[in-house]
């Protein structure tokens, strides 16, 4: 918990680096669901977090695409959904909107 010695992962801290570190091999979708899928999540649970993820992030029509095909800022958005889907108590970010590009119509 909070205040006390941490051995290990701290997982109630949501880390985004400055560079993107989302794994090429996976989707969009699938890279915002990782984590929810290493805690055992149920896959249906899985599902709807991570549309709602995408949606809240502007990137719903994207999420079947790999890392390779998303500009550098679709890449921020993922990567900002795949950290605040698991609720983290503190966000521990390295320039995280340095490659965000704003959304057609904002």
């Amino acid at each position: 918990m909070l205040g006390e010695a941490l051995a290990g992962i701290n997982r109630q801290a949501g880390y985004m680096f400055q560079s993107d570190a989302l794994l090429p091999w996976l989707t969009a979708f699938d890279n915002v669901a990782l984590g929810l899928r290493y805690r055992g999540v149920a896959e249906d649970a899985v599902r709807e977090r991570v549309e709602a993820w995408l949606a809240r992030v502007g990137l719903s029509a994207h999420g079947g695409r790999y890392p390779h095909q998303l500009s550098g800022g679709m890449k921020k958005r993922v990567a900002l959904a795949q950290m605040l889907i698991l609720d983290p108590k503190i966000l521990l970010m390295d320039e995280p909107f340095s490659a965000l590009t704003s959304r057609p119509g904002n």
